[in-house]
């Protein structure tokens, strides 16, 4: 019995030490082509003013209900940082998730910002997630992509190419 509170005590510590940790990142994206040597710094405001932000309700495997997202398809701003749109990207998370994402499903991903007009904050998926509309894909197909759906994004790069 003891043991089991002392794990729990240390999970607690643990989660509350990485959360206080993200509490000073400003809720900032980084966009990088590195085969043109094009770095973009951008802060959600910018993001929020793209002609192009929209909405997505979907579900997802890390919720119960569907939601409204808000945010912009990530092709939009990949064009920004002139990012080929035949590569692969590299997305990485505050949290040392990183992952390639293939170029085929670049666009199916949507950069959200928020949640029911709620943004996202580090302590929760934030402040950026590449979600998908899994409403519209079979469950084989959300299986498949889910791992591509990182959360606490804050990098985006492209290869040299």
């Amino acid at each position: 019995m003891q043991v089991r509170l002392l794990t729990a005590a240390l999970v607690v510590v643990a989660i509350a030490r990485s959360v206080s940790a993200f509490a000073d990142v400003p809720p900032v994206l980084l966009v990088e082509n590195q085969a043109k040597g094009i770095s973009l710094r951008l802060h959600r405001d910018a993001l929020e003013a793209l002609p192009e932000t929209a909405g997505l309700i979907t579900s997802s495997p890390w919720q119960i209900e569907a939601a409204q997202f808000r945010g912009v398809y990530l092709e939009h701003v990949l064009k920004l940082a002139e990012i080929n749109t035949g590569s692969d990207v590299n997305l990485y998370a505050l949290n040392d998730y990183r992952v390639q994402l293939p170029s085929d499903l670049r666009n199916k991903a949507f950069l959200a910002w928020a949640i029911s007009d709620e943004y996202l904050q580090p302590e929760d998926k934030g402040y950026f997630w590449i979600i998908f509309d899994f409403d519209s894909m079979s469950k084989a197909e959300t299986k498949a992509i889910q791992s591509y759906s990182i959360w606490q994004l804050y990098r985006i790069e492209s290869p040299r190419e």
